[in-house]
């Protein structure tokens, strides 16, 4: 008897942009050039698409680098990709930006079902 594979439950997305880097940073980044973002929010979709079966998070965590650096066309295309091909399971949404948000609540460009916590960490 074959068994499927495993649901994918947590999704990690790494953003790898940030205006510069941290000395203490380990992670992949790169500079935020806007033609090199739209080319990444492309691939992720790319990506995406033979994993559908799999991908059925109850979380999804946007870290990286600096996420609420993609201008909000391209977060809202990254997100729309995310519907595209994945199965959601009743997770819930919130997306944390470092405490630097789009406006003074936070929701500009946020899409929709994306809310904007207030910062909780220094």
């Amino acid at each position: 008897m074959q068994t499927s594979p495993a649901k994918v439950e947590h999704l990690y997305m790494h953003v790898p942009f940030c205006a510069t880097k941290c000395r203490y940073c380990a992670f992949y980044s790169t500079p935020d050039h806007t033609e090199t973002m739209a080319a990444y929010v492309d691939a992720v979709a790319a990506e995406l698409q033979p994993w559908t079966r799999r991908l059925a998070p109850r979380t999804i965590f946007f870290g990286g680098g600096t996420p609420s650096l993609l201008p909000p066309p391209l977060l809202r295309q990254l997100c729309d990709s995310l519907r595209q091909f994945i199965t959601p399971s009743g997770g819930q949404g919130s997306r944390r930006a470092d405490g630097v948000l789009s406006s003074a609540n936070g929701s500009a460009g946020a899409p929709t079902g994306v809310a904007s916590p207030s910062r909780t960490s220094p």
